[in-house]
């Protein structure tokens, strides 16, 4: 037997806003690791190359576009992958979440589906966080490289 409605539309929303801060922290970790590693190819070819970048210019760019730009900086190209798949679930959720939450109690949407709906959201937060999981690791690797090489 499923939970109260009541509680399936709570657990929906809290799913979809799992899912939308992991999002966010995978978009904010992609534009910390672009720097990272804008920093270092500074770094090592500072004497040879006019290489600069902007910071600026990443506070612009959405989860797709951090991805393809990262994408050229990694060597795991299997997260940029997932990151990409992940990107378009990123959009569906934001986009169309809060309007079929309203339009699903509208039209007394039965609570078999309700419950669908929120644990394919869940799964996709789940995803999200082992996908945060992998760029923190990048990104602790990226900072390490960073500082060995502005090491005096």
């Amino acid at each position: 037997m499923l939970a109260p409605m009541e509680e399936l539309q709570k657990n929906y929303r809290n799913a979809v806003f799992d899912a939308l801060a992991h999002y966010q922290f995978i978009e904010s970790l992609l534009k910390d690791c672009i720097t990272l590693s804008n920093k270092i190819i500074h770094e090592k070819t500072k004497d040879i190359l006019g290489f600069t970048y902007s910071e600026k210019r990443l506070n612009d760019k959405a989860l797709q576009a951090l991805c393809s730009t990262y994408m050229h900086l990694t060597k795991n190209k299997s997260l940029v992958g997932r990151i990409k798949s992940a990107a378009e679930h990123r959009n569906n959720i934001a986009h169309e979440a809060c309007f079929e939450n309203w339009k699903d109690r509208i039209n007394n949407i039965d609570a078999h589906k309700l419950h669908e709906k929120g644990c394919s959201i869940k799964k996709h937060a789940d995803e999200a966080s082992k996908m945060v999981g992998e760029l923190l690791k990048e990104y602790k690797a990226l900072q390490l490289e960073l500082e060995q090489l502005t090491r005096p």
